[in-house]
């Protein structure tokens, strides 16, 4: 029986041990939406995928649909992130990984967080991340919180999701209204029970 197979780009959000040799990875893909999938021999040395499927990494990947679970067959470095190299800005795109996994279930596309999620690492790339991480961090969480419908009703919150503004304007807009979208994005993680 012959199986389809599906090329998409996809963040890795995270991965764990499966077994002796393998891990299951956890993708956000432009097309599928979140997606946990089997690494086969991943682990061991010789493996080509292990140098591909590290954590935070934004790769073009291969999957299979298989019964229970889905396979990668092949993965690719689409682009590198140079932004993981500091610590800081590694927790930064770690902490918002982190919400993603928390506030996604299941498997629906959504090119418009996905390109969100784009957004907020080539934020990270640029200079002034080191100077706004502080506001980096909560402007992501309010993007993603927003695009998955937990926030929203607020011309702030309205501003910093539909405004094509510059990087640098975002980032202060934030720093002005720190407390008042803070405190947002906490109420809406208490209210969702997640």
């Amino acid at each position: 029986m012959s199986h389809r197979l599906y090329s998409t780009d996809a963040f890795v959000l995270g991965s764990r041990a499966v077994g002796e040799s393998n891990r299951q990875i956890e993708l956000f893909t432009r097309d599928f939406g979140l997606v946990r999938a089997v690494a086969q021999g991943v682990r061991f040395a010789q493996s080509k995928l292990r140098y591909s499927l590290y954590p935070y990494a934004y790769v073009r990947t291969t999957l299979v649909k298989g019964r229970e679970v889905w396979r990668i067959t092949g993965a690719l470095e689409a682009e590198p992130s140079p932004f993981l190299s500091d610590a800081k800005q590694l927790r930064i795109y770690a902490s918002l990984c982190s919400l993603l996994v928390r506030f996604v279930h299941g498997e629906e596309a959504d090119p418009e967080l996905f390109d969100e999620l784009s957004f907020l690492r080539t934020l990270l790339s640029l200079e002034l991340a080191a100077e706004f991480s502080r506001e980096l961090e909560l402007l992501g969480a309010v993007r993603i919180l927003a695009r998955l419908g937990y926030l929203g009703g607020t011309p702030e919150v309205a501003f910093l999701v539909s405004a094509p503004a510059p990087a640098r304007e975002l980032l202060f807009f934030v720093r002005a209204h720190y407390a008042l979208l803070a405190a947002l994005v906490e109420r809406a993680q208490k209210m969702s029970h997640l």
